[in-house]
């Protein structure tokens, strides 16, 4: 079973952002530190063991923005993504394997916008 819990330190997501950086890009230390401070970085953990992060933030107009979600497992995907405040809004390279959890999850692909490298699939859960 997997146990979600606000993370105390940026160790474990910072372990796991830079062994998937090819798919989530670089994630910077501080921005890691300030999230624990807001109380918006999860993490996924099973028997003791940090398998996935979700760094995400909670706008003043109450929708929560993703900024990245790491698992090394499905299940660790689908707990992180449940535990996230709604309303939420995400955006995913169209190439990423990572749209198939979305629609699995049963949030809508709401639209197609260019991106700085690629087109990204808009997702929203509510």
């Amino acid at each position: 079973m997997t146990l979600i819990r606000k993370a105390t330190t940026t160790d474990n997501a910072k372990r796991l952002a830079d062994a998937h950086r090819k798919q989530i890009g670089f994630v910077m230390r501080p921005a890691l530190q300030a999230a624990i401070e807001r109380g918006e970085l999860l993490e996924a953990v099973i028997d003791d063991a940090v398998i996935g992060f979700a760094h995400f933030h909670v706008r003043r107009d109450g929708w929560t923005t993703l900024y990245e979600i790491v698992s090394t497992s499905a299940g660790g995907g689908r707990a992180l993504l449940s535990a996230l405040p709604r309303p939420l809004r995400l955006k995913c390279p169209v190439d990423n394997h990572s749209n198939g959890l979305y629609e699995h999850m049963g949030g809508p692909c709401s639209e197609t916008v260019s991106g700085r490298k690629r087109d990204l699939h808009v997702w929203i859960f509510l």
